[in-house]
């Protein structure tokens, strides 16, 4: 076919790089970069005042045809308006040589016609040739303060790298391009209430003889079963959006061309949920075109992101691999989503699979576990190219490992055809949700509960509880429930008598089934102190410093009564006999960092205050050290000894009104050596507030409660 072969693109506006689709903006003034082809395989005559060629433009762009301007030498341009771009030959008669281009620019292409796709075409006239169209794409310019529908949506693709398997004359084969457009991000593409404009997908192919195109064209209601009008868009997978597709028809003037397009329906709010998928089918594609690779055309229109923001108009192309129909059997095997993700146990989670086969009656569907079933599926046309799919249900499934898919092709008598195929699914399973606290020790012992919470407890494969990195201890897991109590010595997890550090990090690690990574958390802690008469005492850190969270008692066979008495020598060889080394007394600079870092809260009631008290937990902010003092002290007069009674023990009283607690520091007093600094904590009386500490310079023959502290 002799034609003369048209080639436009956009130079303003090149919204679409090496894509060869010429975009125009709206509104604005475009220009074309023009390339007519001499593709008639001889010279053309040109012949002044009679050589013309007539350029079409689509109707929405007709009222810029008017203003429209091109120059190129030895030819006139003329728009009639409405109508078209005449350009005619001026100069003196001569050749157009085969295969030679005549390039030039139409420039002041302003159009306010609704944004589309449509084509340009080139009509020559006094002579008998072919003339040509290029699709041409109006849009609404880019606005800087619109979001970008790129960085919300995944780049459309096309299943299988977009191949079509060509046909011979006698035996059309039907194919399926399948179009996957999914929302990359967790919200939906539209987030608000009120949409005021009307989104679409505008989809549009090449048709015409050559390679580069994707079938030929065909008037509508043409029987040809390679015709584009056959071409059904469907929705294939929607995942809950709700989605529709149709084929339109260009609105060319005098010349039809198949267009599709892609909406939601009204009741779809979001038009893509977060995270989720729509998949278009485009089905009865027949091609007897040369080998090769074409477009798919993708216009995004109308979309916004909330009531008051859009997206800017968006221009995909897409490509599509025209090739040789495959061997017979199986063409591929696949799945939309690779990688399944089982939030929970026992939701109803499924695997979508999809394949292709050639010339085969039945594909017979295996798996390498040993749960799931295989699946057999019967197709009446044999003698042609098929699309099929299935779900799998993976409720309750306890495969470990990804799962292995092959598909085998069969002919009408069972036999295998072809090479199977295959596809693995990885699956992504849950963590184990898992946590601890520790309890405080009651009664006689000094061992911790430690009370476990683990969900789901079916995807548990052990426990096991580590102290300082040392052996893990498997703890034993109640298969009825999540939460079970761990009662062990603390000696037992460290292997000494004594834990001398009392810093120590608890480990629980959690081994989980079908290959995730053990799930480990650890949580630091200061055990008990326990002394040289085999006593614990229980601890509070604050900074650098471990402080006794009780009062340092009086202790013999019969009575461990908290202590007061007098600061001196006396103390220190009680303080010597029971507590090991570097346990003292803290210095008044002590008292004051740890006063000033967890200042007093106000309580109505020494109740109320009380409520909370967890002094067997590291300062976790729940309270004060300060706090814990005062509680913990029970209050209790201070009261003047004498030098021959060395400690009394005091009876363990509730802080009554003008009562208080006192502390001695190691701190003399600077300015007289008989007396020492104390801290006391009182209950006011006027208010029945709990005020915080004072300090005060006392005879060293006072008695005092004594709190020790020690270096982390």
């Amino acid at each position: 076919m002799k034609k003369i072969t048209l080639s436009i693109s956009g130079i303003t506006t090149p919204a679409v790089k090496n894509s060869g689709i010429a975009t125009l903006y709206r509104g604005q003034d475009c220009s074309l970069k023009v390339d007519l082809q001499n593709t008639t395989g001889g010279d053309i005559d040109l012949q002044n005042g009679s050589t013309t060629f007539s350029f079409r433009f689509p109707k929405a762009m007709e009222d810029s045809i008017a203003g429209m301007k091109a120059q190129l030498q030895d030819w006139v341009f003329n728009p009639v308006p409405k109508k078209h771009l005449m350009m005619t030959y001026s100069g003196s008669n001569s050749k157009w040589p085969a295969d030679k281009t005549l390039s030039f620019t139409i420039n002041k292409i302003n159009s306010k016609g609704d944004a589309g796709q449509d084509y340009v075409r080139v009509s020559p006239s006094g002579f008998n040739y072919e003339g040509d169209r290029q699709l041409v794409i109006l849009t609404d310019p880019p606005v800087e303060s619109n979001a970008k529908l790129s960085d919300v949506l995944n780049v459309p693709t096309l299943d299988q790298n977009g191949a079509i398997f060509i046909s011979k004359p006698n035996d059309p084969l039907k194919n399926t391009l399948f179009l996957n457009i999914k929302n990359k991000m967790e919200d939906p593409i539209f987030k608000g209430d009120n949409r005021t404009d009307a989104p679409k997908i505008l989809v549009s192919f090449s048709f015409g003889e050559t390679a580069d195109d994707l079938c030929q064209m065909a008037p509508k209601g043409s029987n040809q079963p390679n015709s584009p009008w056959n071409i059904n868009p469907s929705v294939e997978v929607s995942e809950g959006n709700d989605w529709h597709a149709t084929m339109v028809t260009m609105d060319s003037g005098d010349t039809q061309y198949p267009q599709w397009k892609l909406e939601p329906q009204s009741g779809n709010k979001g038009l893509i949920k977060g995270l989720s998928n729509v998949t278009f089918g485009f089905d009865n594609i027949v091609s007897m075109l040369p080998k090769g690779h074409t477009q798919m055309i993708l216009h995004f229109i109308g979309f916004q992101q909330s009531d008051t923001k859009k997206y800017d108009p968006w221009v995909q192309v897409l490509d599509i691999n025209k090739t040789d129909p495959p061997p017979r059997g199986v063409v591929y095997l696949t799945s939309d989503e690779p990688v399944v993700t089982i939030p929970n146990w026992n939701d109803n989670v499924k695997v979508k699979l999809k394949w292709a086969i050639f010339q085969s009656h039945k594909v017979e569907l295996l798996n390498n576990t040993k749960t799931l079933p295989p699946l057999y599926f019967s197709y009446s046309d044999d003698s042609s190219l098929v699309h099929g799919g299935a779900e799998i249900d993976l409720k309750g499934f306890t495969q470990r490992g990804d799962i292995s898919f092959t598909l085998y092709a069969k002919d009408g008598n069972g036999g295998n055809v072809g090479k199977p195929g295959q596809f693995e699914i990885t699956l992504n399973y849950p963590d184990v949700d898992a946590s601890f606290e520790l309890e405080e020790p009651s009664g006689s012992t000094n061992n911790p509960k430690i009370k476990v919470n683990i969900s789901p407890i079916a995807l548990v494969d052990g426990v096991y509880l580590g102290l300082n990195g040392g052996s893990p201890l498997p703890l034993p897991v109640n298969q009825k429930g999540n939460q079970f109590i761990f009662e062990n010595d603390y000696h037992t997890l460290s292997n000494g008598r004594n834990l001398i550090s009392l810093k120590n990090t608890l480990e629980l690690s959690v081994k989980q089934k079908y290959g995730n990574d053990p799930v480990v958390i650890q949580q630091i802690f200061y055990a008990p102190y326990i002394n040289k008469n085999n006593n614990p005492y229980k601890v509070i850190v604050d900074g650098d410093k471990i402080w006794l969270a009780e009062n340092f008692r009086f202790e013999n066979s019969q009575i461990k009564m908290p202590l007061q008495i007098m600061w001196g020598d006396s103390l220190r060889s009680y303080i010597n006999s029971q507590m090991e080394e570097g346990w003292r007394l803290p210095t008044q600079q002590e008292w004051d960092d740890m006063a000033r870092l967890n200042s007093l809260p106000s309580y109505t009631s020494l109740a109320e205050w009380e409520k909370s008290d967890t002094p067997f937990l590291p300062d976790s902010g729940e309270q004060s050290l300060s706090k814990r003092l005062l509680i913990q002290a029970k209050g209790g007069y201070g009261y003047q000894g004498t030098q021959n009674i060395p400690f009394i023990p005091s009876p363990v009283q509730a802080v009554g009104a003008n009562q208080f607690a006192g502390f001695w520091t190691a701190t003399e007093d600077k300015k007289d050596s008989n007396r020492a600094i104390a801290y006391l904590f009182a209950n006011n009386a006027l208010d029945g507030q709990l005020v915080a500490f004072n300090r005060r310079s006392c005879p060293k023959n006072y008695c005092f409660f004594i709190r020790l502290v020690r270096a982390v």
